[in-house]
């Protein structure tokens, strides 16, 4: 069994899905510190051409928690503000008309505990993508946060009795193709899952998917 062990970022970028894409089963290592303006709550989209961090709200965000422990900020209109940004951004997207829906469903999901809504966004967006990986919604249950580091990875190995681990070091062992962007003059790498989607047919996706280099 090949395992994948990430800490859990929301609409994160085309190389955190080849990961999945490589591993039977991942792991969302949700039991470690916040990190301030890291890729947890946020990634980019492309909006009139240039790359723009979207960002859901975190109540009390501190690096002294961890992830689990956090909550959304109770919508007050974030939630409209956001799905206004991404139809402003992408409606003119050929692939805007079958993805947002989806995309919708994620955003008004009412779940405010930001792991558990992590969760169930790379879960949705997997079946949208038809990939079988296993998502494992916490680490917590493995009982070795005490570990740290390499330990805990090992050790979270030997539990899950994987016979081989993936994780490319930053995410640059894995491969990033080109795909057409609409409204970019040159190719923006490394955007959110969501500028893919909104550009790309699943069947290309699933492509792209399979064009990875592990290190």
């Amino acid at each position: 069994m090949t395992l994948a062990i990430m800490q859990p970022y929301l609409f994160p970028y085309l190389g955190y899905f080849q990961l999945m894409q490589a591993a039977d089963k991942m792991l969302l290592l949700d039991d470690v510190a916040w990190i301030n303006r890291g890729w947890i709550n946020r990634n980019r989209i492309l909006v009139q051409g240039q790359p723009q961090y979207l960002s859901f709200p975190v109540a009390g965000a501190s690096q002294n928690k961890t992830i689990c422990e956090l909550e959304l900020v109770k919508p007050d209109g974030w939630k409209s503000n956001i799905e206004k940004t991404l139809t402003m951004a992408y409606k003119k997207a050929p692939q805007f008309d079958q993805f947002f829906p989806v995309l919708r469903s994620i955003l008004y999901a009412e779940i405010s505990n930001l792991s558990a809504y992590i969760f169930h966004s790379l879960h949705t967006l997997c079946r949208y993508m038809q990939l079988s990986v296993e998502l494992v919604p916490g680490t917590g249950r493995y009982g070795n946060a005490a570990l740290k580091g390499q330990d805990r990875i090992v050790d979270l190995c030997l539990q899950e009795q994987a016979t081989r681990y993936v994780n490319p070091p930053g995410g640059t062992g894995l491969a990033l193709a080109p795909y057409q962007q609409r409204g970019a003059v040159d190719f923006v790498p490394a955007l959110s899952i969501i500028d893919v989607l909104m550009n790309c047919e699943v069947a290309q996706v699933q492509q792209q998917l399979n064009e990875y280099k592990l290190v």
